[in-house]
């Protein structure tokens, strides 16, 4: 019965895991936590699959096996002890490699999934250490290793696929049009940007009048609203929600600018900040320590615009160059040596900068998303990952008009 009692709570935790791969929320696991981060990076997939999808069922299939061996006494039992032999190295394995990925790869732990992972170990070493289910393989005169063949078969194939199978991890969603669609604006007025004096790549654009109409009119945004980088008209704009110390931000971001440059004069993109810190942003509950002083880099880089618009690509390239931002010291740092911080403190909050940051988290609101990143695009929306600069240009290339 103890293989049961590890095999059931396992089935239960990778089904209430499957969940949240159908877009139902688990507690702990909001926008920005270590879980979200795991459970939406291409490692919970095998293909286009959850991986918690054969996982459940391999719980469910060992559980059953254990309660039929502890019940009978027939050559039932003795089948379903072998069965039990011959899954326990696949759940071993496939344990073992979620959790090497989790620390290695990704760098976050999921508490459900870790939970699931040492239930499945524990399971493993009661099948594997106990004398009677070995002893039914030799009275079937079934050798160990010919039992143990489909667990390395499947680990294999579990592993290959996961390698080598990229899934896709981004979702569009087109927008239906509206009547009378509202204007979100600033909530107070901000001091206004600087002349634009700079000659970066890629280039920001000058403020502009006029709006910027995205989700067929479902959002609409003043052009000056935020940075934008790209020298497009307001009708080959984007915008972009993103959060600095998101790493699947900072690939998008750089997706977005070597298409900024790719196509001079057809694209531009707004970048709206939305921190994944409660400090600035009410819609996040909890402080993660990933994304600690994301409203300090989101000051700093609104403040390097508002002073300079020539200076922010710089900046902003600076901050997504790597998956993580550099130090917050080393910002403030280098945000000095472009502009002047006028006594800015960047931890703490600022009356010009706060209602730009307050119009991004709006906006997120109002696009229907939870999380960071999202491109908005004047008929649909991007939620996620593209995988590469090709993928985000077939998402985007029509809806440019």
């Amino acid at each position: 019965m103890l293989v049961a009692s590890a095999a059931l709570p396992a089935a239960v935790l990778s089904a209430w895991m499957l969940r949240r791969a159908r877009g139902a929320g688990l507690p702990g696991c909001g926008a920005g936590s270590p879980c979200d981060a795991v459970m939406q990076s291409r490692w919970s997939r095998w293909g286009p699959a959850p991986v918690t999808l054969p996982g459940t069922l391999v719980y469910l299939l060992a559980f059953s096996a254990a309660v039929i061996a502890t019940a009978t006494t027939s050559q039932t039992c003795l089948i379903t002890e072998a069965g039990l032999v011959a899954l326990a190295p696949l759940i071993a394995g496939a344990a073992l490699w979620f959790m090497a990925l989790q620390g290695l790869v990704i760098r976050r732990f999921c508490i459900y999934c870790t939970a699931t992972h040492l239930l499945g170990v524990t399971l493993a070493g009661l099948v594997l250490t106990d004398k009677q289910t070995l002893q039914a393989a030799g009275v079937l005169l079934i050798p160990i290793w010919l039992l143990a063949l489909p667990s390395i078969i499947g680990l294999a194939a579990l592993i290959g696929g996961q390698v080598f199978l990229k899934p896709k991890q981004y979702a569009v969603t087109l927008a239906r049009p509206v009547q009378e669609p509202p204007t979100l604006s600033l909530p107070a007025p901000v001091r206004a940007p600087a002349a634009f004096t700079g000659a970066a790549l890629p280039q920001a654009r000058k403020p502009a009048d006029g709006t910027i109409s995205l989700l067929s009119g479902q959002i609409v945004l003043p052009a000056d609203a935020g940075p934008i980088l790209g020298l497009a008209p307001a009708s080959r704009t984007l915008v972009f929600l993103f959060d600095y110390t998101c790493d699947v931000c900072h690939h998008l971001h750089d997706l977005l600018t070597e298409l900024i440059a790719r196509h001079p004069g057809d694209l531009a993109v707004m970048l709206l900040p939305v921190p994944s810190d409660p400090t600035c942003n009410p819609l996040i509950t909890k402080r993660w320590t990933v994304h600690a002083g994301a409203c300090a880099y989101a000051r700093l880089a609104l403040w390097v615009w508002l002073r300079d618009p020539g200076k922010f690509p710089e900046f902003d390239h600076w901050l997504c160059r790597n998956e993580t931002p550099p130090p917050l010291p080393e910002a403030i740092v280098r945000a000095g040596q472009l502009v002047d911080l006028d006594g800015l403190d960047p931890r703490i909050a600022d009356s010009d900068l706060e209602p730009i940051i307050r119009l991004g988290v709006d906006t997120l609101t109002k696009s229907g998303s939870e999380k960071t990143p999202v491109l908005l695009l004047s008929n649909a929306k991007l939620d996620g990952r593209p995988e590469n600069m090709a993928e985000l240009w077939r998402v985007i290339k029509d809806q440019l008009t």
